[in-house]
Protein backbone atom coordinates (compact mmCIF):
# COMPACT_ATOMS: atom_id res chain seq x y z
CA UNK A 1 0.00 0.00 0.00
CA UNK A 2 2.92 2.22 0.71
CA UNK A 3 5.05 1.28 -2.10
CA UNK A 4 4.75 4.65 -4.17
CA UNK A 5 5.37 6.50 -0.63
CA UNK A 6 8.41 4.98 0.63
CA UNK A 7 9.90 4.83 -2.66
CA UNK A 8 9.52 8.82 -3.04
CA UNK A 9 10.92 9.29 0.68
CA UNK A 10 14.02 7.43 -0.29
CA UNK A 11 14.48 8.78 -3.98
CA UNK A 12 13.12 12.49 -3.87
CA UNK A 13 13.13 12.62 0.00
CA UNK A 14 9.66 13.45 0.16
CA UNK A 15 6.57 12.66 -0.10
CA UNK A 16 2.68 14.07 -0.21
CA UNK A 17 -0.68 12.69 0.96
CA UNK A 18 -3.33 14.75 0.20
CA UNK A 19 -6.74 15.23 1.77
CA UNK A 20 -5.74 13.54 4.48
CA UNK A 21 -7.32 15.27 7.22
CA UNK A 22 -10.56 17.07 6.73
CA UNK A 23 -11.13 20.67 6.27
CA UNK A 24 -13.28 20.54 9.60
CA UNK A 25 -11.01 18.64 11.81
CA UNK A 26 -8.09 21.70 11.06
CA UNK A 27 -10.43 24.07 12.55
CA UNK A 28 -11.15 21.95 15.29
CA UNK A 29 -7.90 22.14 16.05
CA UNK A 30 -6.93 25.88 15.36
CA UNK A 31 -10.36 26.26 17.60
CA UNK A 32 -9.03 23.83 20.60
CA UNK A 33 -5.50 26.11 20.37
CA UNK A 34 -7.07 29.43 20.43
CA UNK A 35 -9.36 27.90 23.99
CA UNK A 36 -7.35 25.74 25.73
CA UNK A 37 -3.65 25.85 25.00
CA UNK A 38 -1.55 28.74 26.06
CA UNK A 39 1.13 30.04 23.68
CA UNK A 40 4.83 28.87 25.15
CA UNK A 41 6.25 31.29 22.82
CA UNK A 42 6.06 34.50 21.12
CA UNK A 43 7.41 36.66 18.19
CA UNK A 44 9.78 39.19 19.28
CA UNK A 45 8.52 42.65 20.41
CA UNK A 46 4.55 41.49 19.39
CA UNK A 47 1.83 39.46 21.43
CA UNK A 48 1.63 37.54 18.50
CA UNK A 49 2.01 33.58 19.58
CA UNK A 50 4.89 31.41 17.47
CA UNK A 51 5.09 28.07 19.35
CA UNK A 52 2.63 26.19 21.78
CA UNK A 53 5.33 23.40 23.11
CA UNK A 54 5.09 19.80 22.22
CA UNK A 55 1.33 18.77 22.07
CA UNK A 56 1.91 15.37 21.32
CA UNK A 57 -1.24 13.04 22.31
CA UNK A 58 -3.13 15.99 23.87
CA UNK A 59 -6.76 16.49 23.37
CA UNK A 60 -7.84 16.29 19.71
CA UNK A 61 -4.31 15.94 18.50
CA UNK A 62 -4.10 12.81 19.81
CA UNK A 63 -5.92 12.02 16.14
CA UNK A 64 -2.89 12.80 14.34
CA UNK A 65 -0.34 10.07 15.82
CA UNK A 66 -3.20 7.57 15.41
CA UNK A 67 -4.61 8.23 11.58
CA UNK A 68 -4.17 5.40 9.32
CA UNK A 69 -2.08 7.19 6.87
CA UNK A 70 0.43 8.46 8.82
CA UNK A 71 0.61 5.63 11.18
CA UNK A 72 0.97 3.52 8.20
CA UNK A 73 3.39 5.07 6.28
CA UNK A 74 5.68 5.26 9.02
CA UNK A 75 5.27 1.83 10.05
CA UNK A 76 6.26 0.68 7.07
CA UNK A 77 9.56 2.58 6.81
CA UNK A 78 10.56 1.78 10.86
CA UNK A 79 8.92 -1.03 12.07
CA UNK A 80 6.31 -1.58 14.64
CA UNK A 81 9.18 -0.21 17.20
CA UNK A 82 8.52 3.55 15.49
CA UNK A 83 7.80 6.03 18.17
CA UNK A 84 6.90 10.11 17.77
CA UNK A 85 9.08 12.43 19.25
CA UNK A 86 6.99 15.67 19.08
CA UNK A 87 3.97 17.52 17.29
CA UNK A 88 4.95 20.82 17.33
CA UNK A 89 2.45 23.81 15.83
CA UNK A 90 4.31 26.55 14.21
CA UNK A 91 2.51 30.02 13.82
CA UNK A 92 3.19 31.80 11.15
CA UNK A 93 1.35 34.78 12.07
CA UNK A 94 0.19 37.35 9.88
CA UNK A 95 2.06 40.50 8.66
CA UNK A 96 5.09 39.41 10.77
CA UNK A 97 5.12 35.72 10.84
CA UNK A 98 8.95 35.48 9.96
CA UNK A 99 10.88 33.28 7.61
CA UNK A 100 12.71 30.18 8.05
CA UNK A 101 16.30 29.81 7.13
CA UNK A 102 17.18 26.90 4.61
CA UNK A 103 18.30 24.34 6.74
CA UNK A 104 18.36 20.56 6.85
CA UNK A 105 16.70 18.65 10.02
CA UNK A 106 19.89 16.69 10.47
CA UNK A 107 21.78 20.13 11.92
CA UNK A 108 20.27 19.58 15.37
CA UNK A 109 20.03 16.11 15.81
CA UNK A 110 22.17 16.52 18.91
CA UNK A 111 19.06 18.10 20.39
CA UNK A 112 15.94 16.61 19.55
CA UNK A 113 17.77 13.03 18.93
CA UNK A 114 21.12 12.79 21.08
CA UNK A 115 22.92 9.40 20.68
CA UNK A 116 21.97 9.50 17.03
CA UNK A 117 23.99 11.37 13.92
CA UNK A 118 23.20 12.45 10.84
CA UNK A 119 24.59 9.03 8.72
CA UNK A 120 21.04 7.41 10.98
CA UNK A 121 18.31 9.99 9.23
CA UNK A 122 17.55 8.09 6.11
CA UNK A 123 16.34 5.16 7.73
CA UNK A 124 15.82 6.52 11.22
CA UNK A 125 13.37 9.86 10.91
CA UNK A 126 10.66 11.55 8.82
CA UNK A 127 9.29 14.58 9.37
CA UNK A 128 5.87 15.38 8.97
CA UNK A 129 4.23 18.27 8.02
CA UNK A 130 0.57 19.34 8.36
CA UNK A 131 -0.51 22.33 7.03
CA UNK A 132 -4.08 23.67 9.01
CA UNK A 133 -4.43 26.38 6.49
CA UNK A 134 -4.25 26.43 2.73
CA UNK A 135 -0.17 27.51 2.13
CA UNK A 136 1.23 28.82 -0.78
CA UNK A 137 4.21 31.67 -1.51
CA UNK A 138 2.68 34.29 0.04
CA UNK A 139 1.48 33.05 3.27
CA UNK A 140 5.23 31.71 3.82
CA UNK A 141 4.61 28.27 2.30
CA UNK A 142 7.03 25.23 2.49
CA UNK A 143 10.30 25.27 -0.48
CA UNK A 144 12.40 22.18 -0.70
CA UNK A 145 15.12 21.16 -2.25
CA UNK A 146 14.40 18.19 -4.21
CA UNK A 147 16.79 15.18 -3.73
CA UNK A 148 18.88 16.95 -1.67
CA UNK A 149 18.72 14.62 0.77
CA UNK A 150 21.52 12.45 -1.41
CA UNK A 151 24.13 15.12 -0.55
CA UNK A 152 24.63 13.98 2.56
CA UNK A 153 25.20 16.30 6.04
CA UNK A 154 25.93 19.78 4.54
CA UNK A 155 28.50 22.14 5.41
CA UNK A 156 26.53 25.26 7.56
CA UNK A 157 26.58 27.99 10.13
CA UNK A 158 25.50 28.89 12.67
CA UNK A 159 23.38 31.96 13.38
CA UNK A 160 21.07 34.05 15.46
CA UNK A 161 17.22 33.89 13.80
CA UNK A 162 14.84 36.66 13.91
CA UNK A 163 13.02 35.03 16.83
CA UNK A 164 16.01 34.74 18.95
CA UNK A 165 17.01 31.34 19.23
CA UNK A 166 20.08 29.62 17.31
CA UNK A 167 19.68 28.15 14.45
CA UNK A 168 21.98 26.51 11.71
CA UNK A 169 21.99 27.41 8.10
CA UNK A 170 23.12 26.10 4.43
CA UNK A 171 25.71 28.02 3.45
CA UNK A 172 25.05 30.29 0.58
CA UNK A 173 27.37 29.10 -1.64
CA UNK A 174 26.54 25.09 -1.39
CA UNK A 175 23.01 26.67 -1.87
CA UNK A 176 23.90 28.06 -5.19
CA UNK A 177 25.49 24.92 -6.05
CA UNK A 178 22.22 22.71 -4.56
CA UNK A 179 19.82 25.14 -6.74
CA UNK A 180 21.82 24.89 -10.03
CA UNK A 181 21.43 20.88 -9.27
CA UNK A 182 18.19 20.64 -7.87
CA UNK A 183 16.29 23.72 -8.31
CA UNK A 184 13.52 25.22 -5.65
CA UNK A 185 9.88 23.16 -5.13
CA UNK A 186 7.24 25.91 -3.91
CA UNK A 187 4.55 23.60 -2.22
CA UNK A 188 1.39 24.79 -2.48
CA UNK A 189 -0.81 22.77 0.54
CA UNK A 190 -4.22 22.33 1.03
CA UNK A 191 -4.90 22.12 5.02
CA UNK A 192 -4.81 18.33 5.98
CA UNK A 193 -2.59 17.84 3.23
CA UNK A 194 0.44 15.71 4.81
CA UNK A 195 4.08 16.07 3.92
CA UNK A 196 6.56 13.57 4.61
CA UNK A 197 10.26 14.13 3.93
CA UNK A 198 13.76 13.04 5.11
CA UNK A 199 15.67 14.85 7.64
CA UNK A 200 18.51 15.65 5.44
CA UNK A 201 16.34 17.21 2.91
CA UNK A 202 17.05 20.81 2.70
CA UNK A 203 14.29 23.22 3.11
CA UNK A 204 13.00 26.75 4.33
CA UNK A 205 9.72 29.22 4.25
CA UNK A 206 9.19 33.02 3.34
CA UNK A 207 7.56 35.48 5.55
CA UNK A 208 4.30 35.46 5.94
CA UNK A 209 2.86 38.85 4.10
CA UNK A 210 -0.78 38.17 4.17
CA UNK A 211 -3.34 39.60 6.74
CA UNK A 212 -3.99 35.54 7.83
CA UNK A 213 -1.78 33.79 10.06
CA UNK A 214 -0.61 30.16 8.88
CA UNK A 215 -0.68 27.39 11.28
CA UNK A 216 1.00 23.82 11.01
CA UNK A 217 1.75 20.41 12.71
CA UNK A 218 5.35 19.53 12.60
CA UNK A 219 5.39 15.85 13.73
CA UNK A 220 8.73 13.96 14.13
CA UNK A 221 9.06 10.21 14.07
CA UNK A 222 12.01 8.32 15.03
CA UNK A 223 12.85 4.30 14.45
CA UNK A 224 13.23 4.09 18.64
CA UNK A 225 16.46 2.38 17.54
CA UNK A 226 18.65 4.32 19.67
CA UNK A 227 18.31 5.65 23.46
CA UNK A 228 18.84 9.03 24.47
CA UNK A 229 22.25 10.33 25.31
CA UNK A 230 22.31 12.28 27.93
CA UNK A 231 25.57 14.04 27.60
CA UNK A 232 25.29 15.05 24.31
CA UNK A 233 22.07 16.84 25.13
CA UNK A 234 23.33 18.58 27.83
CA UNK A 235 26.94 19.48 25.89
CA UNK A 236 24.82 20.34 22.51
CA UNK A 237 21.99 22.81 24.15
CA UNK A 238 24.46 24.16 26.16
CA UNK A 239 26.51 25.26 23.34
CA UNK A 240 23.34 26.39 21.86
CA UNK A 241 22.78 28.31 24.80
CA UNK A 242 25.74 30.24 25.19
CA UNK A 243 25.87 30.85 21.35
CA UNK A 244 23.22 33.32 21.92
CA UNK A 245 24.42 35.00 25.27
CA UNK A 246 27.55 35.44 24.16
CA UNK A 247 26.71 36.95 20.63
CA UNK A 248 23.82 39.50 21.77
CA UNK A 249 26.31 40.42 24.68
CA UNK A 250 28.85 41.74 21.71
CA UNK A 251 26.05 43.34 20.14
CA UNK A 252 24.95 44.79 23.05
CA UNK A 253 28.64 46.02 23.43
CA UNK A 254 28.78 47.45 19.75
CA UNK A 255 25.62 49.48 20.44
CA UNK A 256 26.92 51.11 23.88
CA UNK A 257 30.66 51.82 22.65
CA UNK A 258 29.44 53.77 19.34
CA UNK A 259 26.42 55.03 17.77
CA UNK A 260 25.83 53.32 14.79
CA UNK A 261 23.56 55.84 13.47
CA UNK A 262 25.50 58.65 12.34
CA UNK A 263 26.12 58.04 9.28
CA UNK A 264 22.30 59.16 8.77
CA UNK A 265 22.70 62.50 9.86
CA UNK A 266 26.32 63.75 8.84
CA UNK A 267 27.19 67.11 8.44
Amino acid sequence: MFKKSINNFYNQGYHIFNKVFSRKYCDELIEYLSNNVKPKVFIPFSKSPWGYGNLLDVGPFLKITKNKTIIGFCKALFGSKMKFNHLEINNKAAWIGPDVEWHQEAFNIKTYAPGYTAKNCLKNFTQIFIPLDNQNSKNGGLKIIPYSHKEDLLPHEDFINSNLGHKRRVKVEILNKLFEKYGVLDLDFKAGDVLVFNHLLVHASSNNLTNKDRKSIVLQCQSGSISKDEKVFEEETDFRRKFIANNLKEKINQIQSKNIYTDFNKK
